[in-house]
């Protein structure tokens, strides 16, 4: 049965998420504060067939191998700019056009 289906059968309008959110949440299993709704082998059982599912699904993201992300150089410096102008908005297109590019296509 799907998560959604399980919430629809008890009553629940819920997402996917929502549904394994709540499942995951640990207070179902009680504490000092909460009774507990369900069982530890419960919520290990419903774990795991989550787990199996993700797997058979091809979701299990955490079996892919990370690829190595692309380097982006993103360091930018250039000297002191001399004063050329008084007019700050001169100054700054002035400034601008001293910038040159270093990527290469």
């Amino acid at each position: 049965m799907s998560f959604i289906s399980a919430a629809a059968d008890v009553g629940l309008t819920m997402s996917h998420c929502g549904v394994k959110r709540m499942i995951q949440n640990k207070k179902l299993l009680g504490d000092s504060f909460y009774p507990a709704i369900l069982t530890e082998e419960t919520a290990r059982q419903i774990e795991e067939e989550r787990i199996r599912r993700e797997k058979a699904l091809g979701r299990d993201r955490r079996s892919h191998k990370m690829v190595e992300k692309a380097k982006v150089h993103t360091v930018f410096s250039m000297p002191r700019i001399p004063r050329k102008y008084d007019n700050p908005i001169r100054q700054a297109e002035f400034a601008y056009s001293l910038i040159k590019s270093e990527v290469s296509g």
